[in-house]
């Protein structure tokens, strides 16, 4: 019996695909704080506006980190990358940075 003979008869589960999944949480959650981050800047008043742009800011870099890391995880892996991106294709916009950009 060959070695991947031996692996397809242990019945592994691919821990990959639920990693990519947990990846792509995490970042769907950091990208939705940072949209409420930037809404809430948009809403404050200017004694509270650089409290807010700096929280913004900080929900934006962990999106960005967030986005990057699923990024990294997909591209290593090119048939599971295609399976999570025909499964997330219609799952929306991308990075909130470039959704909603640095400025009101």
């Amino acid at each position: 019996m060959q070695a991947q003979d031996w692996v397809d008869a242990l019945d592994i589960p691919d821990l990959r695909a639920e990693i990519t999944d947990e990846l792509h949480h995490a970042w769907s959650v950091a990208r939705d704080e940072a949209l409420l981050a930037y809404r809430e800047w948009c809403d404050v008043g200017e004694d509270q506006e650089d409290r807010a742009y700096f929280a913004y800011v900080a929900a934006a870099d962990r999106e960005e980190a967030a986005a990057l890391h699923l990024q990294r995880n997909v591209q290593a892996n090119p048939v599971l990358g295609m399976s999570f991106r025909l499964r997330r294709r219609d799952a929306g916009a991308g990075s909130v940075r470039g959704a909603v950009g640095l400025t009101r």
